[in-house]
This record gives structure tokens, C-alpha cells and sequence, in this order.
């Protein structure tokens, strides 16, 4: 994927995760989880979602198990909110800094990896470099890894 567009995608993502960011606390999943809080707040029993799912009672009790436990599927997540009129919507959020702050901090800690580990071999091998320089290398990496090479961040 070449540069501009993955920075479009960044962008286009950062704009939505500022939206879902926004109503986080207002999407807090119920202690109960959705579908119980749903199912009761309607007066809908287990047998009237068991029979708009085709299923039986028990095996909404176990969704709706599954779901505090958050072993659920999204798909049935999907499929049990439709059958009482809602609609399955998810995302993810940066848990504690932005993607690109989060890409940053990768490089950096890779950059400065890299330029230590050759700033100590030259030192050995008396050909050590100012810390000036090493801080230009550093830098140097971080924006080639960041601008060409994302894909070496994660490996």
C-alpha cells in the first residue's frame, strides 16, 4: 500500500474512532450485557427471542451467557439483535493514544534499538559517534520506517 493512501485510511480511521471515542461511556456494555438488558427492558422473554431465532429458551440463556462472557460470536451478536429490532454496531478505540502516536512510539523504540546496537559496535571498535549524530540516525530511521517501511514496525 503506498504511503498516501495508507495515510487517507489513517485519517478516515482516526475520524471514526473519534466518534465511537466520543460515546464510550454511553456504549458501555450492561453488567447483564446487551441482550438480556434489551430483552428485558422490552418485556421479551427468553421463549419469545427463542422463537424469533428458532431456538429454545436454554440456548438464549446461553447466549446471553456467552455474551457476558464474552465468548459470542459477532454474527450472533448480529443475529439475536435483529431478531428484537436493534443493530449490532462495533468498533475499536485507542486505548490510551492515538494510531500514529502509537506507530511513533514503535519507531522510536526500534530506531533507537538499532542505532545503539551500531553506536556501541563502533565504540568498540574505537569509531564512536557523537550523540548528536546518533540522535539524526535515530531520527533518520524513525522516518523511513514510518514513511517506507511500516511493515518492519510489527515484525
Amino acid at each position: 500500500m503506498n504511503r498516501q493512501k495508507r495515510k487517507l485510511e489513517l485519517s478516515q480511521l482516526r475520524s471514526k474512532m473519534s466518534r465511537i471515542a466520543s460515546l464510550e461511556s454511553a456504549i458501555a456494555v450492561p453488567k447483564a450485557g446487551w441482550l438480556f438488558a434489551i430483552r428485558r427492558a422490552m418485556g421479551m422473554s427468553l421463549r419469545h427471542l427463542a422463537t424469533r431465532l428458532n431456538m429454545s429458551p436454554q440456548g438464549i440463556a446461553q447466549l446471553e451467557e456467552r455474551e457476558r462472557d464474552e465468548t459470542v460470536t459477532l454474527g450472533k451478536l448480529r443475529e439475536a439483535g435483529n431478531a428484537m429490532g436493534m443493530k449490532l454496531v462495533y468498533g475499536f478505540i485507542p486505548i490510551n493514544e492515538s494510531m500514529e502516536e502509537l506507530v511513533l512510539k514503535r519507531a522510536i523504540q526500534i530506531a533507537t534499538e538499532i542505532v545503539h546496537q551500531s553506536a556501541h559496535t563502533m565504540e568498540l571498535e574505537n569509531q564512536g559517534v557523537s550523540n548528536s549524530r546518533i540522535d539524526e540516525a535515530i531520527n533518520d530511521i524513525i522516518r523511513d520506517l514510518i514513511e517506507n517501511k511500516p511493515g518492519k514496525l510489527w515484525d
